[in-house]
């Protein structure tokens, strides 16, 4: 398990415009409550967080149907085509 100063807790202060985090519930990698305390700090500073626990599972290999729909309504809500110039 990863408890480092690379753990994402430690470098939320980086993200500062918007962040998805996705958790499996399995992952012996990276325990899942790094991911609740990197929302949870990103919310606290104010940053737009989406956040989604996936049941089971390890590290990577997302087969949750939910995390392609939620990756999807992130990013159209997030990343929205700038303007063109007339």
């Amino acid at each position: 398990m990863i408890t480092s100063s690379f753990a994402p807790l430690h470098l939320a202060c980086l993200l500062a415009s918007m962040a998805m985090t996705l958790a499996q519930a399995a992952d012996r990698m990276r325990a899942p409550h790094q991911s609740e305390l990197l929302a949870s700090a990103l919310k606290a500073a104010g940053v737009p967080v989406t956040f989604h626990t996936v049941p089971g599972g390890g590290h990577g290999g997302f087969t949750d149907p939910k995390v392609p729909k939620t990756t999807r309504e992130f990013l159209a809500k997030h990343l929205k085509a700038a303007p063109r110039a007339p």
